[in-house]
């Protein structure tokens, strides 16, 4: 893992970038509006959304099955492939000369961004059902807890691994607090919506868009030359696994559900009977 000694001299932004960009608080209010709405049509199941304490047979599984995550272990290759190669620092450098995506006002993105995911979360799992307030309480406490474990962890690693950042603010380049946070609150959030069994087109459509949050905040941090990409994906990486630990160990499973579904056929109509098995997380 290389730490270059950062080159300050980025081209002048251009007039569309001195202009700045819209904030991306309206994304958050969207995100929000379309679970709610999602939520109000949706086929209920069986109440399950909540706190647990786990056994010990139950949080080494969850340990274990976060760390097989695809979604935990393929950033962290990708983040090695890189730190051994000198595309880290040319994938730095460009982001943070041509600035695609966001632009002047990436760092104000990572931030919005960020917020967005926690916000995301924290929606999804008030309208989540749940048998009662007890275990409505607890399932926020282990999410909560979940966020700030995250943060406690990436600061011992930035502490640990030292790093400059690319624009030569600080030693705690490695790795993103940002990516880690994001991370975190989308993969507690995506569990929680198979509590929902929402409409197929809500469903995807929040999938996509959590994905999105925790994507853009990541690239925003290298595009505002705070992180190289390593940072990023490692960040990513230990959000993804301790959420996920949290997630499978202390907040109980979605329930499949069934749901009967009449639709109009020649002749007559249909009468479907519709299993919703439980996700993974």
């Amino acid at each position: 893992m290389s730490s270059r000694t950062p080159d300050r001299r980025r081209r002048a932004p251009t007039t569309a970038e001195q202009r700045g960009r819209p904030a991306s608080w309206p994304a958050s209010v969207l995100l929000a509006a379309l679970l709610l709405a999602g939520c109000a049509g949706r086929t209920d199941s069986a109440a399950t959304w909540g706190g647990q304490w786990p056994d010990g047979a139950t949080l080494r599984g969850a340990v274990v099955d976060s760390a097989r995550d695809p979604r935990t272990w393929v950033p962290l290759a990708g983040a090695a492939a890189l730190a051994v190669t000198d595309l880290d620092d040319d994938l730095a450098d460009w982001a943070a000369d041509e600035r695609p995506v966001f632009g002047a006002d990436a760092a104000d993105w990572s931030d919005d961004l960020r917020s967005a995911a926690k916000a995301a979360w924290l929606v999804s799992a008030l309208t989540a059902p749940s048998p009662d307030l007890r275990a409505k309480a607890g399932g926020l406490l282990a999410g909560g807890a979940a966020l700030a474990l995250e943060d406690t962890v990436t600061d011992g690693i930035k502490a640990a691994a030292g790093r400059r950042r690319p624009d030569g603010s600080d030693d705690e380049s490695f790795s993103s607090g940002h990516a880690g946070s994001a991370a975190a609150a989308t993969t507690l959030a995506l569990a929680n919506l198979d509590h929902h069994h929402l409409p197929r087109w809500a469903d995807g459509a929040l999938r996509v868009g959590l994905h999105g949050l925790a994507a853009g905040t990541a690239w925003a941090r290298v595009e505002a030359e705070k992180h190289y990409p390593t940072d990023v994906l490692a960040g990513y990486a230990v959000g993804r696994f301790v959420a996920g630990v949290v997630q499978r160990a202390f907040i109980a499973p979605a329930a499949p559900a069934l749901t009967l579904r009449f639709d109009p056929a020649p002749g007559g109509a249909a009468l479907t009977l519709v299993y919703l098995p439980q996700r993974r997380p």
